[in-house]
Order: C-alpha cells, then structure tokens, then sequence
C-alpha cells in the first residue's frame, strides 16, 4: 500500500525539494472499518510531522505546515490551536470525522485527535510531548479495525 500511495501522490518528485526531510504521514481509507468514504482499494495519504535529519530535530508546527504546503502534500485537519484548556481540547475528541477526500467528507465518528506542542521540546522526564486522545465511540466501536 505504501509503495502505491507514494506513487499516486508523486512523493518521489515532490520531496526533491525537501532533502534531508523525513514526512511522517498516516494512509486512511480502506484500511480499516472507518473506510472515510474511499471506495474499495482505495486508500488517501496525509501527513502529520516532519524530522529534519541536518538539524537533528523535529520541526515546528508552523515550520511543518510550511513545508507541507511547499511540496504540495496535504496535512491532518487542525482542530484546534490554543492553550491547554482540557475542557476545550475535550470538545474536539468526539464528533464525526473532519477528514476529507477525492469524493467529500466521510460520514463517520471521529477517531481522536493528537496533541502536540506548537513549539518542539524535549523533556527529560516524558520525552518528546505529543499523546493522541482516542475517542470513547473509538474505542467501543463494534467491529473494531477490521478492514472492509
């Protein structure tokens, strides 16, 4: 599938301009029960991070959203950017999906969000700060991730 999504999105020509780069990217589609609108064998790319092998680090948030408009690939949704208010980030855990694809939006629960720090750090205690909130219907689902 990898190989597939890297041709169709034509990484190969479009990560030229990023040398040094490494995108990290999640496939979504029918590869899983949550099909996000795909048709069968269909599957859709969207990135998440960038680690940047000169300077050793992770980017940025700014910094990642420009490098993916840049080479013109397409990020995850941004639900929310703001201070650590639990009950605000709360909001934005359930609810239908925001991933969009070739035909619409899918009609579907959302599987939870990722909370990352808008600025890279690293603390010596837990790491590096970034931890995905899994939805409760996530989670309850019947079916699990059986693929469809």
């Amino acid at each position: 599938m990898w190989w597939r999504l890297a041709a169709i999105y034509d990484l190969e020509k479009k990560l030229q301009d990023a040398p040094n780069m490494i995108f990290y990217g999640e496939a979504y589609g029918c590869v899983q029960d949550l099909n996000y609108g795909a048709g069968p064998g269909e599957a859709y790319l969207r990135f998440f991070d960038i680690f940047d092998l000169t300077s050793g680090g992770w980017l940025d948030y700014d910094k990642f959203d420009w490098w993916c408009a840049k080479v013109g690939v397409s990020t995850v949704p941004l639900l929310y950017r703001g201070p650590w208010i639990k009950e605000v980030v709360q909001a934005h855990v359930d609810g239908k999906t925001t991933v969009n694809n070739a035909h619409g939006s899918a009609d579907h629960i959302r599987e939870g969000i990722v909370i990352k720090t808008a600025k890279e750090r690293f603390d010596q205690i837990v790491g590096r700060p970034m931890l995905k909130w899994v939805s409760e219907a996530y989670l309850t689902r019947k079916g699990g991730t059986e693929r469809h």
